[in-house]
């Protein structure tokens, strides 16, 4: 985690590829669509991999302590696994928009606290 905050961020990188890999191989469908509207999957994965789905996208305690306890026993796939279940979650939402408004709409409303 030591290369998560230095500067460039190289292990910030590192993970957000790893991720962005997850997803296409467990969300094909959703990854096609989201890469033809041109997302920056970045723009929700940022936070998540910063700070373990402890920041301002996990509003519920429990979950909090669920996607940390998970990431000290199984390390970076707990967090992958969180964000392959959210983005499973909204997946038929996210399908139907058009355009960026539409996506960040369903992202914003997702948040985990919805659990």
């Amino acid at each position: 985690m030591i290369g998560l905050y230095t500067s460039e961020v190289p292990e910030y990188h590192f993970k957000q590829f790893q991720l962005v890999q997850t997803l296409k191989q467990e969300l094909p469908f959703l990854f096609k669509h989201l890469d033809r509207l041109k997302i920056d999957l970045s723009m929700f994965t940022c936070e998540w991999i910063m700070t373990l789905f402890q920041g301002t996208w996990c509003y519920n305690y429990s979950m909090a302590l669920l996607v940390l306890d998970s990431f000290i026993s199984v390390g970076w796939q707990a967090v992958y696994s969180a964000a392959v279940s959210l983005f499973k979650s909204v997946e038929q939402d996210l399908m139907l928009q058009k355009d960026i408004v539409g996506v960040n709409q369903v992202m914003q409303q997702v948040k985990l606290y919805k659990g």
